[in-house]
């Protein structure tokens, strides 16, 4: 693959991470629950979108990638929340809705995956100016709500 399209995944999924803070404006009218709903569907598409370019990525080169990061135990803490998560949805009385959850609150693991996933893909990918423009935007999505 070459040079420039390399760049251009790893830009365009530091770009979909910063999108991921202006959440807090989206609203739709017409649809049911529209202050939770459209949130959840754009957070959900930005991390699977992330993943698809992060992993396109990763096949080519890990250049870039600050992989020194997992070498910290407290990293592993998010992946064990979510094992349990799923073992106790595994043990519980309906998998299927602790999975997906109800419509109105959206909380299910599959969002809780997402969240996880987020989360490493910002210890991935973030760096410093990174971490500075992401605390700006949600400086300013704060003030407008």
């Amino acid at each position: 693959m070459s040079p420039n399209t390399l760049r251009l995944l790893w830009n365009s999924a530091r770009w979909l991470l910063l999108l991921v803070a202006i959440t807090p404006l989206l609203y739709i009218g017409g649809v049911y629950y529209p202050f939770i709903v459209p949130k959840v569907i754009y957070f959900r598409t930005l991390i699977e979108l992330v993943a698809v370019l992060l992993v396109s990525y990763a096949v080519y080169t890990r250049e870039g990638l600050h992989l020194a990061i997992f070498k910290k135990k407290i990293t592993l803490v998010p992946l064990v929340f979510l094992g349990f998560s799923y073992l106790s949805a595994l043990v519980g009385l309906d998998f299927y809705h602790s999975f997906w959850s109800i419509f109105e609150r959206m909380d299910g693991l599959v969002t809780l995956t997402h969240l996880i996933a987020y989360f490493y893909a910002v210890l991935l990918v973030f760096n410093k100016e990174d971490w500075h423009k992401f605390f700006v935007i949600n400086g300013v999505v704060a003030v407008l709500v």
